[in-house]
């Protein structure tokens, strides 16, 4: 009895998507490990960091990104109970406006904090 075998699997992404091309460079020790500690803030490879700020792509730290989805998640739920409760918009309009200040404060320290950081 002849074993089937399954076809080699296809890539849903499009040809002009595929990454093809390897770079490789040397880095010190001290510039490496520079680079795995900012690419493991940001859940990231040391390839995947240095290919994103090669590239002028935003890099973010997950702490950062944990803590903005949370509060997003926060506001959301003073927002559902103010709604439950009916509680006039007054009342909860400060607490939410907070959340959005948190926010945004943490983006722009973030922002801040990447152009004075930046390892290129």
């Amino acid at each position: 009895m002849a074993k089937h075998r399954r076809p080699p699997a296809q890539s849903k992404k499009p040809a002009a998507d595929m990454k093809m091309r390897v770079l490789s460079f040397r880095v010190t020790d001290e510039d490496y490990q520079r680079i795995r500690q900012w690419a493991e803030l940001a859940g990231l490879t040391p390839g995947q960091f240095a290919r994103a700020r090669a590239l002028g792509m935003p890099v973010q730290a997950r702490g950062d990104l944990a803590l903005i989805n949370e509060l997003r998640r926060q506001g959301g739920l003073l927002k559902h109970i103010a709604i439950e409760t009916r509680q006039p918009w007054e009342k909860v309009e400060p607490a939410i406006n907070d959340v959005r200040a948190a926010i945004t404060a943490i983006r722009v320290s973030y922002d801040r904090e990447a152009d004075t950081k930046s390892i290129l």
